[in-house]
């Protein structure tokens, strides 16, 4: 759905703790993320609180771009990711 105001109603109701619904991530993992390299600049467009965000910190990747248009989920990511120190050049619009 592209609409604002569904996602922010989504978020609203089924919070920020869900699993992808968009794709499987554990079945994209091996052939794509894996691949990539904790000094990779990385470009996310509508990620929302994908479960990729967390590999990509727990494996302290540090140039990280999110983009998604959910203004909850925009502060959310913002509040979880300015925690986690090697995340300092992760952006979250």
């Amino acid at each position: 759905k592209f609409d604002v105001a569904y996602w922010n109603d989504f978020y609203k109701i089924n919070g920020f703790d869900i699993p992808d619904w968009y794709f499987n991530f554990e079945q994209i993992k091996s052939e794509i993320v894996e691949k990539w390299n904790p000094d990779s600049e990385v470009l996310l467009i509508g990620a929302g609180v994908s479960s990729i965000l967390n590999y990509l910190a727990e494996r302290k990747f540090t140039f990280v771009t999110v983009l998604d248009y959910s203004p909850p989920v925009i502060e959310y990511l913002k509040m979880k990711f300015s925690r986690i120190s090697e995340c300092h050049d992760w952006d979250c619009k």
